[in-house]
């Protein structure tokens, strides 16, 4: 997991779940989102919260392709990321929490 890795400031910008998990507003994931990349973090999906903290089971994910690059499984991933969370946002405001399942490029790649 990722948590580890997150200056205290991004971590400041979360609310926690009741599971332990954080969770974002949609901006603030956006900067995790590149964050995480420039870790070289692949962003394997989401899920989205309302803001009750509940489930909405919405959510998004993405597969590592084993022919693509490190670097080029990095930058779909977050672009698929930035895309849900965009379209999310357009669609239903921001009224909602996400939470990223990322993991550093070396795990992801052995899915």
């Amino acid at each position: 997991m990722y948590y580890n890795i997150l200056t205290a400031e991004l971590k400041e910008t979360a609310v926690k779940t009741y599971t332990g998990e954080y969770a974002w507003k949609y901006k603030e994931t956006k900067k995790i989102i590149e964050y995480l990349k420039s870790c070289e973090y692949i962003i394997l999906g989401g899920d989205v919260l309302n803001d009750m903290l509940n489930y909405t089971y919405d959510n998004w994910y993405y597969e590592v392709e084993h022919e693509s690059s490190v670097i080029e499984a990095i930058a779909a991933s977050a672009s698929k990321a930035v895309q849900y969370l965009d379209m999310y946002h357009t669609k239903n405001g921001d009224s909602y929490y996400y939470i990223l399942v990322a993991e550093k490029k070396r795990y992801a790649l052995n899915l």
